[in-house]
């Protein structure tokens, strides 16, 4: 039956022809009488033509074929008889189909849902013949079981379905990329030589992809390794369980675009290169390799794998992909390859021994430049080769599911099933056929060479401030391959006992909740005391390791378990489930009736820590069974996230292999996953053993987050104070804001500093502050919180100020930068595009490391290199080249947003408008110079002393040029006599700026019909010099006709210059120029510098001393003369407007007179001359070219801002003024330099990084064969390297035999020893067959792993090079504190913190907290140990070194035990990390804050004078004034703000250079009796005068005078 009608889709409508014949139909679709798709089946299979759309439009109607019955069929006439309609409406699809006899004869069925829509009817001429179509036959995916449920092996690669060519291109829209596209596979032996001799003398880039059978590329796949031969003695015994370790197929190579070349290896469907073992090639390259092995440059090669490999396999037996490697090895090592993820293709690399140099990287560029920008997401766009080949190029890449119907990816790091999560598929891209590869294999290697093309181009022109930050994360993604590679190792013993002890206490815990609710019965009691008792019963086992022992009683525990289980289970009169949280949440605040901290009844983790922080008054928790479930959710999560894990992604041996994402987030920093063993807590990294002959070593940086913070803030006292190893940041936080001495911080002083450290970089509010401090977010709280708040920030100004403009930063960019130019964006908006508060005050807290600069309003002027002189808004959201007072700077230009308008008035009348925080350059009288922001600006109506502001240094030219092109397109249709003439023909922009000028001052505009259009120069008598200079600059614009006569309203005879043009009179009418400087003189600079001069040389002169302009009253001339105010700003001259009733007036300033006959001047050689005697009446060496502010008005009006920001010196050039405009990164330079030294030094697999956890690298070391204390010194230099402006990068580093004991406390080197280390062994050589001092003779030692000797002179064994670190580390720590007990100075003086928590932590000699000892009890009693055991008695009394308890009873201060100033060894210790930082109840800090403005620094208090310090004298006289000590010393404590101005205003008339005679520098002294040094000397300043001010200034002496 044929039926025929139309179908239509998403895409269109297309003709429709239906043949159906029982079983076999044929349904084709036209376009403009052509096919434009066709499907067929028939007893041989399905078939299609074109595309997929017929195969669409034939399920369509097979769905209402299918649905036809006879409930839904009614009975109606048709021409061969009686036909059934059925009508039925199914899943939102409204159907009626004709049939007859069972056959299709007509056909309406509607989709709204899919968009399809098919009308057919009975053709009336049944002969219709399809004709010849080329069918593609299609893949039928079978019913049966797959394959990919199955093993698939060499011997079934036949049965593998692969879909054809021909076929997936009938699914894809668009193939058109494939076309010109020159891919080949290269699996000839000689072409693959050719190509590989050129490729070998090629000096360019070489983009480079690698196709495996899977993802699992690691050291189990590594050639003739321990590791293989290990998974395949594995797999032998467990052949229904077998491990893989994935292998390379091929390798592609593309050099130039659309050329990409396949060479494969291992493909199971044709033939691989070196295949043959006959090939005179393969035989030829087989003998190349084992002689650059045996007496070549690979001799001496520190990979013993491939050594053995090469040195022990016959010739026939190598596999063919050796041989490829081999031969390439060269090109990949020594050539400049580019990669898209080259961390994977590192890996198959090193499978080989081959390091590849990856100098270039797409997806690192493309991470870098692009990934955050244009998302709102912290995850931003996808990286992913396909993504960017089809965004950038439209390149719809195939991919193995279009290959393979049965196929799906295994990306779980998943060694075995562990019924949840289910593994990929066992099909690979090795079963592959010919046709597929070819367009498959090659495209990546095209994709990732036009990508290195369009992005290594954009980076060197746009982003070369990234280059440095992108060649570290260049060698990081290599050592993230080489830590990927190798993996880490947990001994697997432990797993199941710590599973089984950790469930138990799950357990424990469990029914310790319900006893404490009254819900446990007798039998729960029972079972409960059994499993308490063997829980300590395991304990005891499992730290004597007998592992038979251990495993008993692991059963045992286990059995126990389950008991406990059962009984919980079944009790139905109270039952709970404590991994409900619903549950939970009503048993704590229905039956409990505790009090709820939140708005919704919840147990999450932030809304329970306020409870948690609650207490009684004996110091007890007010809601103990909130403890409980606090610790049953941490042991919970142990067991399901780690001990019932982790096995299943163990290979033999309990190796792990961890994928690390180098740029995944925003910040720059890592992630982890399959498994995240960045989170592994204490009682996991003690099972993360070393591997057999290896220690573990573990450098963790120091406080780096805060190190950094002070070095952007620009505390530079502070980094002083850093440089002591022994400094505690929370310590010193704690000194400054509760204004003791370090030593005198007590522990819950320190607490309350460190809350303050982890909270208030994030922006906490003061709620969730009082929470931290408290437990609660009382008003009382948070009234404390904010006292807290100014104690924190009292001495730290500058950090403070870094927040702010942090934040300002992200509001107005929407992105941060750091220190190495990274950039972090920001979005405050949902998806509607509206303001989200929730949102942006998540991204405040997040913003951090760059600094923002001010805003201006829109109309402020800017020269920028590529459009002149603009207004800010005309160019927003562009990078340019803008101008700073001296030279050009790169700089972003962007709406700011609605910002509070701030007026400033300067004292000669230009108003300049901005935001209060936008800052400016001012110049003190020494000629220093800063920038202060506009809100705290000393003008003349605030100050005898007003700031200076410096105006631009010098001009030059922008590069945008004047042109007519706007004019001729509009006037080129206007018919006139005159020939079009233009203003740009004059040629030069100077010069048709001056006649612009001279037409504004003294020229006409004639536009007529009658007489002619025309411009008309007009010049007096005693100017004529003037008409003929002008002439000259008018020729190009055509006839000049030139006459005299008397001008009507003056007597004297006048010169008239007139050009008649059309076009030239309406192009200079829309221009304004009577009434404006138009914005495009503005934009030509030398075209503005020219009608400066022209219009001062008409309207202008010599007016007394200085040089002026003077307008009529036609007009109002006040806008027009502020812009020639800022234009002339902009060369560097002042000037001053006068407005009168008959005129206006514009006044050079005095001293820029010269400056202005200079840049611009006079046509008038005469006015020129005279302007040159003119003389200035006021020396400005001092100050310079500045402007003085009159006012400052900040209003209460908000309006639209702008700002440039991240420009290369941090300033600007803004209507002629000048204004202003990382932890990651360290650690990512950090490893880059540890894995160039490993590279550098061949100890790629003797040195390994197993771990990289935010600030903290983890490494293996071979003990049988390095140095391991000179590797230790290694990595300290390499992780603390120095960067200007920062305090020293100290990291804690130590080694032990598991990651718990390399970063444990115990193995901690100082960095102090650290360095001595270093001195040390800067004589011997890294390897242990060296341990004599290094010379020419012996320091390029390698170690010939041929022999596998084991007589090497150093060589330790992992226990004994414990022993030696451990002994040198316990030496220093001995040394340490008697040296500390040895100084005099520290006698009678409280304990150093670091002196106290050592001897607590080392020197216990048996003595703890458990024998009821407080902290300094503690102390005291290990102290006096310490002395006797070391030989020190009679030379140290105990006595004379002080607690902090005893310090207090000194002062007659009641004793608090736990205000010991010792610090808790095991407070700073990490539990684990968590998965997400804890971001709930974080609010931003208030606006109205109040802000400490002081930038003074702590002076050293240890200086004494006149037997006391400068602080005791302050405190005691009220001030200090001597000119011998050059000090003048001022109680500031009870002076209110007013009052502060008034003093420093006193002492600003007295400011002197610091080498003055009778020099004295201010010291002030601030609230807590901090004493600040301001770094600000004066002179003529005695005593009594300040005495007497003080005694005026005090706000406690005026309050009793008026009370009197």
């Amino acid at each position: 039956m044929v039926t025929k009608g139309e179908y239509q889709d998403k895409d269109g409508t297309y003709g429709a022809i239906v043949v159906k014949n029982k079983s076999n139909i044929e349904v084709l679709l036209v376009t403009s009488g052509q096919v434009s798709s066709a499907f067929k089946r028939d007893e041989t299979g399905e078939y299609s033509f074109i595309n997929k759309k017929a195969r669409e439009a034939e399920k369509f109607l097979a769905a209402g074929i299918r649905g036809c019955t006879s409930k839904n069929g009614t009975p109606i006439p048709f021409p061969l008889g009686t036909s059934m309609l059925h009508q039925f409406i199914k899943t939102k699809t409204e159907y009626i189909v004709e049939l007859f006899n069972g056959e299709l004869v007509g056909a309406e069925i509607k989709s709204d849902t899919a968009s399809q829509y098919i009308h057919i009817e009975y053709a009336s001429d049944q002969s219709f013949k399809v004709p010849d179509i080329p069918y593609t036959k299609l893949t039928v995916e079978k019913k049966k079981k797959r394959k990919s449920e199955s093993n698939v092996d060499d011997d079934s690669a036949n049965d593998v379905v692969i879909r054809s060519v021909a076929e997936i291109a009938l699914e894809k829209e668009d193939v058109s990329w494939l076309k010109g596209k020159k891919y080949f596979i290269i699996n000839d032996d000689a072409q693959a030589e050719a190509l590989f001799s050129q490729l070998e003398k090629y000096s360019g880039p070489i983009a480079y992809d690698t196709e495996t059978t899977g993802l699992k590329i690691n050291c189990f796949g590594k050639i003739n390794s321990v590791y293989q031969r290990k998974l395949i003695e594995y797999n032998k015994e467990h052949p229904d369980e077998p491990i893989r370790a994935d292998r390379m197929v091929g390798i592609i190579f593309c050099v130039e675009e659309n050329v990409s070349y396949y060479f494969p290896a291992f493909n199971r469907k044709f033939k691989n290169l070196y295949q043959d073992v006959n090939s005179p090639e393969r035989i030829k390259a087989i003998e190349k390799i084992k002689a650059r092995y045996t007496v070549g440059d690979l001799r001496e090669v520190h990979d013993d794998d491939m050594y053995d490999y090469v040195m022990k396999t016959p010739a026939e037996e190598f596999r063919n992909d050796v041989v490829l490697m081999e031969r390439v090895r060269d090109i990949l090592e020594k050539g400049h390859m580019i990669g898209h993820n080259g961390t994977f293709d590192w890996k198959v690399g090193y499978q080989y021994g081959i390091d590849t140099n990856f100098v270039d990287d797409t997806m690192i560029m493309h991470q870098l430049m692009y990934k955050f920008r244009s998302t709102t997401s912290n995850r931003g766009e996808p990286s992913s080769l396909k993504y960017l080949e089809k965004r950038e190029f439209g390149m719809d890449a195939w991919e193995l599911e279009d290959f393979f119907p049965d196929f799906k990816e295994d990306d779980s790091g998943l060694t075995r099933a562990n019924g949840r999560s289910k593994k990929g598929s066992k099909i690979d891209f090795s079963y592959m056929d010919y046709d597929g590869t070819r367009v498959y294999a090659p495209t990546d290697g095209d994709a990732t060479f036009k990508l290195f093309v369009k992005y290594k181009k954009d980076m060197l022109e746009n982003h070369k401030d990234l280059e440095y930050l992108y060649q570290v994360e260049m060698l990081v993604s290599c050592c993230i391959g080489y830590m990927e590679f190798y993996g880490h190792r947990l001994d697997e013993r432990m797993i199941e006992g710590a599973r089984v002890s950790t469930k138990a206490d799950v357990l424990r815990i469990e029914s310790e909740i319900r006893q404490l609710v009254g819900y446990a019965g007798a039998k729960e009691l029972e079972a409960y005391a059994k499993l308490k008792e063997e829980i300590e019963t395991y304990k005891k086992v499992d730290s004597d390791d007998d592992q038979i022992k251990i495993k008993a009683e692991v059963t045992k525990l286990d059995d126990l378990c389950k008991q406990m289980r059962e009984i919980i289970d079944s009790d139905d009169e109270h039952p709970l489930n404590l991994a409900a949280p619903g549950q939970v949440a009503t048993l704590f605040y229905d039956v409990l009736q505790i009090p709820n901290p939140g708005e919704k009844k919840s147990v999450a983790k932030t809304q329970l820590k306020a409870l948690l922080k609650e207490r009684n008054p004996d110091g007890s928790p007010k809601y103990p069974v909130v403890h409980l479930y606090s610790d049953y959710k941490k042991q919970d999560t142990l067991v399901t996230k780690f001990f019932d894990n982790l096995q299943y992604y163990m290979y033999p041996g309990g190796y792990i292999f961890s994928h690390f994402g180098q740029i995944a987030a925003a910040t720059g920093r890592m992630s982890c996953s399959r498994p995240n063993a960045q989170q592994y807590p204490h009682s996991v990294t003690k099972m993360v053993k070393p591997r057999p002959g290896f220690l573990m070593a573990d450098a963790d940086y120091s406080q780096i987050e805060y190190r950094v913070l002070t070095a952007l803030a620009g505390n530079e006292w502070l980094a002083k104070l850093f440089s002591d190893p022994d400094s505690d940041y929370h310590q010193l936080q704690a000194s400054l804001m509760f204004g003791v001495d370090y030593a005198a911080v007590t522990g819950d002083m320190r607490k309350q500093a460190k809350s303050f450290n982890f909270g208030i970089p994030y922006g906490m509010g003061f709620a969730s502050l009082a929470i931290l401090l408290t437990g609660n977010s009382s008003p009382a709280s948070i009234e404390e919180a904010k006292e807290k708040y100014e104690l924190y920030f009292k001495n730290q100004p500058k950090t403070r100020k870094f927040f702010d403009t942090v934040k300002e930063q992200a509001q107005v960019n929407k992105y941060t930068q750091t220190f190495w130019h990274r950039r972090r964006y920001y979005s405050f908006e949902d998806k509607d595009g509206k303001t989200n508060h929730a949102r942006k005050a998540a991204a405040l807290r997040q913003a951090g490391n760059a600094v923002i600069q001010g805003c201006e309003r829109g109309d402020t002027l800017i020269q920028t290199k590529e459009y002149g002189i603009v207004q800010v808004q005309d160019v927003v959201n562009q990078h340019l080249h803008v101008w700073n007072g001296e030279k050009w700077t790169n700089g972003d230009i962007l709406y700011s947003g609605k910002k509070q308008k701030c007026i400033i008035t300067f004292t000669n009348g230009q108003q300049f408008i901005c935001s209060p925080i936008h800052k400016f350059l001012v110049r003190s009288h020494r000629g220093t110079e800063r920038f202060v922001e506009c809100q705290d600006l000393l003008t003349k109506q605030n100050s005898k002393n007003p700031h200076r502001i410096v105006i631009t240094r010098k001009y030059e030219p922008s590069d945008w040029k004047y042109s007519s092109d706007w004019a001729r397109t509009y006037y080129s249709g206007i018919a006139h006599n005159a020939k079009n003439i233009f203003l740009d023909d004059v040629g030069d922009s100077f010069k048709a700026g001056v006649i612009l000028g001279r037409i504004t001052s003294d020229g006409s505009i004639f536009n007529r019909e009658i007489g002619g259009s025309s411009i008309r120069q007009i010049i007096a008598e005693h100017e004529f010099c003037v008409g003929d200079i002008l002439k000259e600059y008018m020729k190009p614009l055509g006839t000049i006709e030139r006459h005299t006569g008397i001008r009507d309203e003056r007597t004297q005879d006048m010169m008239y210059l007139d050009t008649y043009s059309k076009s030239l009179v309406n192009e200079i009418s829309e221009l304004d120029i009577k009434h404006q400087i138009p914005k495009e003189v503005f934009q030509d600079t030398e075209m503005l510098r020219g009608f400066l001069r022209g219009l001062f040389d008409g309207d202008g002169g010599i007016s007394g001393k200085t040089i002026s302009l003077t307008f009529g009253t036609q007009a109002d001339f006040e806008p027009m003369c502020r812009q020639i105010q800022k234009a002339l700003l902009f060369f560097g001259v002042r000037s001053r407007y006068y407005k009168y009733d008959y005129r206006s007036k514009i006044t050079i300033k005095t001293n820029d007179n010269q400056k202005f006959l200079d840049m611009i001047g006079f046509i008038n050689p005469e006015k020129q001359e005279k302007g040159r005697s003119l003389e200035c009446v006021k020396d400005e060496h001092v100050f310079g070219q500045i402007l003085i502010p009159e006012s400052v008005e900040i209003t209460d009006e908000y309006i639209d801002m702008y700002d440039v920001c991240n420009t290369d010196e941090g300033y600007y050039v803004a209507d002629g003024i000048i204004t202003h405009n990382t932890a990651a990164d360290v650690f990512k330079i950090s490893v880059a330099r540890n894995f160039k030294f490993i590279r550098d030094n061949r100890l790629l697999g003797k040195m390994i990084i197993i771990n990289m956890i935010h600030d903290e690298q983890l490494f293996e070391i071979d003990t049988r064969y390095l140095n391991i204390k000179k590797i230790i010194t290694c990595i300290g230099k390499n992780m603390q390297f120095k960067v200007d402006g920062f305090p020293p990068l100290y990291i804690g580093a130590g080694v032990g035999d598991s990651w718990d004991a390399a970063k444990g406390k115990d193995a901690e080197i100082h960095p102090t020893l650290l360095e001595n280390w270093t001195k040390e062994m800067d004589a011997y050589g890294i390897w242990v067959k060296d341990p004599m001092p290094l010379s020419d003779d012996n320091m390029h030692f390698s170690y010939d792993f041929s022999t596998g000797n084991d007589a090497v002179d150093m060589r330790k064994s992992p226990a004994e090079w414990l022993k030696l670190l451990n002994d040198g580390n316990m030496k220093f720590r001995i040394d340490k504190v008697k040296n500390y007990l040895l100084d005099d100075k520290n006698k009678g003086q409280i304990i150093a913190p670091a002196i106290g928590s050592l001897l607590n932590l080392k020197f216990k000699y048996g003595h703890s907290k458990s024998e009821g000892l407080t902290d300094d009890e503690l102390t005291k009693s290990c102290l006096k140990e310490f002395i006797v055991h070391n030989g020190l008695e009679g030379i140290c009394n105990p006595d004379d070194y002080l607690t902090q308890t005893e310090a207090n009873a000194l002062k007659g201060i009641t004793d608090n035990p736990s205000n010991s100033n010792v610090r808790d060894i095991e407070e700073d210790m990490d539990n684990g990390y968590e998965d997400d930082a804890d971001e709930e109840g974080f609010v931003d800090i208030d606006d109205d804050s109040i802000f400490t403005n002081s930038e003074f620094v702590p002076v050293d208090e240890s200086d004494k004078m006149y037997g006391c310090s400068v602080q005791d004298l302050i405190l005691t006289f009220g001030n200090f004034v001597s000119k011998t000590r050059k000090v003048c010393g001022i109680d500031m404590r009870n002076i209110s703000e007013t009052k502060t101005d008034a003093i420093i205003d006193y002492l600003y008339e007295h400011v002197c250079d610091e080498n003055d005679d009778g020099a004295m520098e201010i010291m002030f002294l601030q609230n807590c009796n901090i004493l600040s040094r301001t770094g600000v000397f004066v002179k003529g300043i005695d005593g009594s005068e300040v005495e007497k001010r003080l005694r005026l200034a005090s706000a406690k002496y005026d309050f009793d005078e008026r009370v009197q």
